[in-house]
């Protein structure tokens, strides 16, 4: 079952129904908040001809569950390959889809496309990309997914119909967790890390470790913005060496700082000031780990030793 963003499900379901689907659709928002989980879904609803109807269980739908394993012949995925030193999805990936495009499906007439993480394509992979959807197949629906709409190509968005999804609430996500058996304690206990994105909390509920690094990932946001410069220096002397480790964790901490600062707005603390300032900084820290080969842990060190007004 799909939860959350019921603005994107109900405008889906209509244009399923009618059978006015677009070429193409671009999938953008926070990562973690389902847009794999919906392309699917869709993909399952042009594919399966039950679909839809009161009497189907996708769970013990053969065409349903095909799509959701990934082994439907007319459902063609792309990820990006991790095995570099970043993610990436390169243009030998485009060429193949490419050539499996040009042949008849196994299937029906109608087939899926589902490139998941579309920021990572690079140069040669986006333009390789953008002549497959300037030569539109019959039947064939594209829907990619992004974090991050920026990193995408002018032209690749200009051709696409682009659909947004949002955070989704801690109620929802409860109710993602108990669809999936766990109980409504461990749900409370690992919503309040999720910050609004389902995947997160499904995964944290599973596995007890990555639990423990949000954990601390929160205790170390809080100890960032604190008065004491060794609580400060404590945090700096245990971040990650490594650029992309860095980053994993810099995004816990402006997610968490995020959260902190939207309390003190809303209880009047004094302390937001300097809470708003650690989450520019960390933000800053972010593009510059990002952008040079700066040394992540002496970068942090250069906002840990600023002085911070002190507040009674």
């Amino acid at each position: 079952m799909l939860y959350g963003n019921l603005r994107v499900r109900s405008y889906f379901e209509n244009i399923v129904k009618r059978g006015r689907l677009a070429h193409a659709y671009l999938f953008y928002g926070p990562d973690g908040v389902g847009k794999r989980s919906y392309a699917v879904g869709f993909a399952q609803a042009i594919l399966c001809p039950t679909a839809g109807q009161k009497a189907h269980v996708s769970d013990e739908c053969r065409v349903c569950s095909a799509v959701t394993a990934g082994s439907h012949p007319a459902v063609y995925f792309i990820r990006p390959d991790s095995e570099g030193s970043r993610p990436l999805i390169s243009v030998a990936a485009i060429r193949v889809l490419r050539r499996a495009l040009t042949l008849k499906a196994f299937v029906g007439e109608k087939r899926v496309v589902i490139v998941d993480g579309a920021e990572y394509m690079n140069r040669e992979a986006a333009n390789a990309f953008l002549k497959t959807l300037e030569e539109p197949y019959p039947g064939i629906h594209f829907f990619m997914i992004t974090a991050s709409l920026s990193m995408l190509p002018e032209t690749i968005i200009s051709r696409s119909e682009r659909v947004r999804f949002t955070l989704l609430s801690d109620k929802d996500i409860v109710s993602v967790l108990k669809e999936r058996g766990v109980t409504e304690k461990q749900a409370a206990s690992v919503v309040k890390y999720s910050f609004g994105r389902p995947a997160w909390a499904v995964r944290y509920s599973e596995d007890e470790k990555l639990l423990s690094i949000a954990e601390a990932a929160m205790k170390d946001a809080r100890s960032l913005v604190s008065p004491y410069l060794s609580m400060r220096m404590k945090v700096a002397a245990g971040f990650p060496m490594d650029a992309q480790e860095a980053a994993v964790s810099l995004q816990r901490w402006i997610l968490a700082l995020g959260e902190v600062l939207k309390k003190q707005v809303r209880d009047g603390d004094d302390k937001a000031v300097v809470t708003a300032r650690f989450l520019s900084d960390c933000f800053r820290l972010a593009s510059i780990i990002k952008n040079t080969n700066a040394n992540p842990r002496l970068a942090l060190e250069s906002i840990v030793f600023s002085p911070i007004p002190q507040y009674n």
